[in-house]
Formats: structure tokens, C-alpha cells, sequence
């Protein structure tokens, strides 16, 4: 999504990334990821989908600053977000917490979130694999306003996919 916005001439400002510090995430280690992901699909036998362009080294390789924090619930996390004020919030992949209305309400145009599902159908986390046991047919990505619920929120736009039991 990051690397579209770019393409697009997007005036990306800031990209919010989890606190995580792992060692294998840095841009020096980063090639070791990609190596165990190779060799666990030539054990696997499958073909490699996984997009392994971290979104940290995108945001620097075209000079767009990186913040982190442990929560969006922080006051430090909004007083952050008051400094850049946003027009608005993408969401791309998720987030690992509920977000507070203070910071989805913030940006003039609001907060959305790409789905990778048909909501109201398959919300939460680990779409995919859900979506595999229960053998869809049709699957897609939703666009939706931010609310106080996880994958609630009002329904921006829905692009389908139909989904062949070839597929793997």
C-alpha cells in the first residue's frame, strides 16, 4: 500500500510502525529474512507470496520519516500525531490494538483500513488462513472509515475476487 501511495505522488508524511525491536529487521539483517522465507518454501514446496519489502526500509529509501510507538493509546503517541497533524490515517495491514477515538477522529478526512476480506466477513486477524478453511469462492479487500470496533466501520469501497478451488 506504501509503495502504491508513493507511485501515486502521494504526500506520504510519516509512516507508524509497532515498537518492535528485532534484530533481524534492521537493514543490515534484513536479507536473512528473505533467506529463511526462501528455504522454508523450497521446504514446503510452495511458491513464495509473502511480501518481504519491509515497510521501514521503503518509508527511508524515499526519505519519508518512520515513527514507532508501543500504543496508540499513548499520550505521547498523540502529541506526536498533534506535531504532523494528517489530513488523514491509512491503515494498511492492521494494527494490534483498538484504536482510541481521540486518533481516528483526529485528521480532517479521518482514519481508514484496507481489509483483506469482504466485510463483514472474516474480521479480525489471520484473514487468509480463515478464509481458506472455509473454502470462499469469492474474496477481496475492503476499505472502511475507522470506528471503535475492530473491521466495523462504515464501507468505503469492496473490490471482489473470485477465488477457483485451483488456487493455492
Amino acid at each position: 500500500i506504501l509503495e502504491k501511495l508513493i507511485q501515486q505522488g502521494f504526500n506520504v508524511i510519516g509512516v507508524l510502525l509497532p515498537n518492535e525491536k528485532q534484530i533481524l529487521n534492521n537493514k543490515y539483517f534484513h536479507w536473512i529474512n528473505r533467506l529463511i522465507y526462501r528455504f522454508e518454501c523450497l521446504y514446503y514446496k510452495c511458491e513464495p507470496i509473502k511480501a518481504l519489502n519491509s515497510e521501514e526500509l521503503l518509508a527511508k529509501r524515499n526519505k519519508i520519516k518512520v515513527y514507532k510507538t508501543d500504543s496508540m493509546k499513548s499520550e505521547s503517541f498523540f502529541n506526536q500525531l498533534r506535531e504532523i497533524f494528517p489530513d488523514i490515517i491509512v491503515i494498511g495491514g492492521g494494527w494490534h490494538e483498538l484504536i482510541p477515538a481521540k486518533v481516528f477522529t483526529f485528521p480532517n478526512f479521518g482514519t481508514i483500513n484496507i481489509h483483506p476480506s469482504l466485510l463483514p466477513d472474516f474480521q479480525g486477524t489471520s484473514i487468509t488462513r480463515w478464509q481458506v478453511l472455509f473454502g470462499v469462492n469469492k474474496s477481496g479487500s475492503t476499505i472502511t472509515y475507522v470506528n471503535k470496533e475492530f473491521d466495523k466501520g462504515d464501507i468505503l469501497v469492496q473490490k471482489v475476487i473470485d477465488v477457483k478451488s485451483s488456487d493455492t
